[in-house]
């Protein structure tokens, strides 16, 4: 079974610089893992036509998708800044679960995946937030979804309530990290906190990667 990994680099773009490195934390994790077919787009590689290239070869089949970096209502972002997934392609996702850590595109695009036919989606409704000197502490919490996806082939509701225990116990253990300035660990708190509040799942609440 696909799992595709899609994580653009933007030039000159702090945020991508840390969600690149946390999608080949990712590929790192995920690489030859029984069951599945890891297919990647990481950086300057991660094009509209390359990623449809195999998703038109692998449509109607089950699987999972992964994104890793901007998006918008209706859109997630390649790394040239054009819409790598819209309303106009996301019907080559049909089957599959869509698996995101990028702003607002839990919103419009989250829905028209459904309507299309993706099983489920589990995004955001916001901004999400990322502070790039403290980029390991949020990818802790949020690949932590994906991890139990695939490797404990937990359902999307299952993932996401992980998600947000990782993400409570996080937040309690900085909050009495005495290495960081007070000012610092409120910072993280809050955008974690906000981060967690702003994440939907959406679609099929029972789907597995592996039945």
């Amino acid at each position: 079974m696909n799992v595709i990994l899609v994580a653009p680099q933007i030039p000159n773009d702090e945020a991508t610089k840390c969600t690149v490195e946390w999608a080949f934390q990712l590929k790192a994790a995920l690489t030859n893992m029984d069951k599945i077919n890891l297919v990647t787009f990481i950086g300057k590689n991660a094009l509209r036509k390359k990623v449809e290239s195999v998703l038109k070869k692998d449509i109607g089949n089950d699987g999972l998708f992964i994104f890793i970096d901007h998006g918008e209502n209706d859109k997630l972002y390649d790394a040239n800044e054009n819409a790598l997934i819209d309303q106009t392609n996301v019907n080559l996702l049909k089957n599959k679960f869509i698996y995101t850590i990028a702003c607002k595109s839990g919103t419009d695009l989250g829905y028209k995946a459904l309507e299309a036919g993706v099983r489920g989606y589990l995004g955001f409704n916001n901004l999400f937030y990322i502070m790039a000197s403290e980029s390991k502490i949020f990818s802790h919490c949020f690949l932590y979804g994906v991890t139990s996806l695939i490797r404990d082939n937990m359902t999307p509701l299952e993932a996401r309530q992980r998600i947000v225990d990782k993400t409570s116990e996080t937040i309690e253990k900085i909050k009495d990290l005495d290495s960081l300035a007070q000012k610092m660990r409120e910072m993280i708190v809050t955008c974690l906190e906000h981060n967690i509040n702003c994440m939907v799942c959406l679609g099929d609440p029972h789907w597995r990667l592996a039945s």
